[in-house]
């Protein structure tokens, strides 16, 4: 979670989470991270009843690890090619495949050697270029769509333009995949008798996740949607957790939503 470590993060999202919704156990309660987890967290409501706190962030994780990858193809690019201060220069990857360690730098090698030819060094970028032949270039052939060079007073080097947003359908794949692979954990299913806990949530939190997965919203389906969605399939599911909610945790619209029961 950028600097932060795992329960450094955790803490920051739980804490974030109660002051959004300080009554989410139906009372006011005192609660604790665990050195070992699961849970996250306990919480006493002080007269004897204990709950415990699972946490887990909402990823698109297909999608994250693509973000990821072209994270490290950018970095090497902008170590690798020295580039004039007021150019940027935008590279549109192909869908879902990008450059094994064995084809990086070859990849650098080419996208160098575009970028030094004639009739690019010659441009004055007073308007975008865009190339897209990459005849005599076939490692960026397999894996770009298309290269943009243009001016600008904020120069950002490099950028690998990533992929496609969230859609409303991988949006609720992602949510309902991350719920399942708690529910399918067997230490969660006895975990309650084993800690003497009263009740167990679950949080589903969005945070971190918008470095690497764009927005869920679309103008014709937004999260009130999402959630409406999923209360109705969790409504029909078993499930060990005796409360999921749902955390956008984004400032400055942090919002808390019960999805289950």
């Amino acid at each position: 979670m950028d600097k932060l470590n795992k329960k450094e993060g955790e803490k920051v999202i739980f804490d974030a989470f109660i002051k959004v919704e300080p009554n989410f156990a139906g009372e006011k309660v005192t609660c604790s991270q665990c050195d070992q987890d699961p849970p996250d967290f306990i919480c006493d409501n002080n007269k004897g009843k204990i709950i415990g706190i699972e946490l887990v962030t909402w990823l698109n994780e297909p999608q994250t690890r693509r973000s990821r990858e072209f994270d490290y193809l950018e970095r090497q690019i902008n170590q690798s090619i020295p580039l004039s201060k007021d150019c940027n220069v935008s590279i549109f990857p192909k869908e879902d495949i990008f450059p094994n360690n064995r084809e990086r730098s070859k990849f650098i090698d080419e996208l160098t050697d575009i970028l030094k030819n004639e009739t690019v060094s010659q441009q004055n970028y007073e308007e975008e270029l865009y190339l897209n032949d990459f005849d005599q270039y076939p490692i960026l052939r397999e894996f770009v769509k298309g290269i943009m060079i243009d001016n600008t007073k904020l120069p950002l080097g490099f950028k690998v333009v990533r992929g496609e947003p969230y859609s409303p359908e991988d949006a609720i794949k992602a949510l309902q995949n991350q719920i399942k692979k708690k529910m399918n954990k067997n230490n969660y299913m006895t975990l309650k008798n084993d800690l003497k806990l009263n009740e167990l949530y679950l949080i589903v939190y969005y945070w971190m996740a918008l470095l690497w997965n764009s927005p869920y919203e679309s103008p014709d389906y937004d999260l009130n949607d999402i959630v409406e969605h999923l209360k109705m399939q969790l409504g029909k599911t078993y499930t060990f957790f005796d409360k999921i909610y749902l955390f956008r945790a984004l400032e400055p619209d942090m919002r808390v939503f019960n999805i289950y029961p």
